[in-house]
């Protein structure tokens, strides 16, 4: 037999765009990997009100946010293999 080590892999392709005063929610997706899947955002800011918890981000965009936000999300798995999405989110005025 053999043991084979998954590295996981970020599904989630894009970001549904955001609107300054509704709610929003999008769920990150991964496949793969080996145990608990956690997550993290690694690069850019989110937008004041947007926040990002165990592969969701949430919240509501504050005024004055309206634009595009660069991100950089980590997917690390049980055996510490991890893997990386560059994903915008883009939030527009109500």
């Amino acid at each position: 037999y053999s043991i084979v080590d998954a590295t996981p892999a970020i599904t989630t392709t894009s970001l549904a765009q955001a609107t300054i005063g509704a709610s929003y929610s999008a769920t990150l997706t991964a496949s793969g990997g080996d145990g608990t899947l956690n997550w993290a955002l690694t690069s850019g800011t989110l937008p004041t009100g947007i926040t990002f918890t165990a592969g969701v981000i949430s919240g509501s965009a504050a005024s004055g946010t309206a634009g595009s936000y660069p991100l950089t999300f980590t997917v690390t798995d049980a055996d510490g293999d991890a893997v990386s999405a560059s994903l915008t989110l883009t939030v527009v005025a109500g």
